[in-house]
């Protein structure tokens, strides 16, 4: 995770990577992950249209847009395996319950890259070193 240094500008820059996210039925599927200097987003990945898909309004058949999250709402991230990490998030000043996303990177050297622009941004005190037993 050290690997990868980030300054106030290259931090601050939108990066998108190709993960996977664990949904409610615990499948993986394909996502886009953003993260910028304020926000973060999954959203999903396009998929090539048909002839129908390029004619019709984008709205109608169901829309792509993505709600960013802020930065400040990350309780906590943590590496679970080469590939695979997770965030905390719990939405700031609102008081639902915190949510947790799991992820599955392409490779190792993503999964690290995208956990030490976390660090950077939201800060180590937020990273969970170790999995106790029980959570998450």
């Amino acid at each position: 995770m050290d690997d990868f240094l980030y300054g106030a500008i290259s931090g601050a820059e939108l990066k998108e990577f190709k993960i996977e996210k664990l949904n409610r039925k615990n499948k993986f599927s394909a996502r886009i992950l953003g993260i910028d200097g304020n926000n973060f987003y999954h959203k999903k990945v396009e998929k090539k249209k048909g002839f129908f898909g390029t004619l019709a309004p984008q709205n109608i058949f169901g829309s792509n847009t993505v709600k960013p999250k802020p930065m400040a709402g990350i309780q906590a991230y943590q590496r679970v395996h080469n590939t695979e990490f997770l965030i905390v998030y719990k939405q700031p000043n609102i008081g639902e319950e915190e949510k947790i996303f799991r992820y599955r990177t392409e490779n190792p050297d993503q999964c690290s890259e995208i956990l030490a622009k976390l660090k950077f941004l939201v800060g180590d005190r937020k990273a969970i070193n170790r999995m106790q037993p029980g959570t998450y």
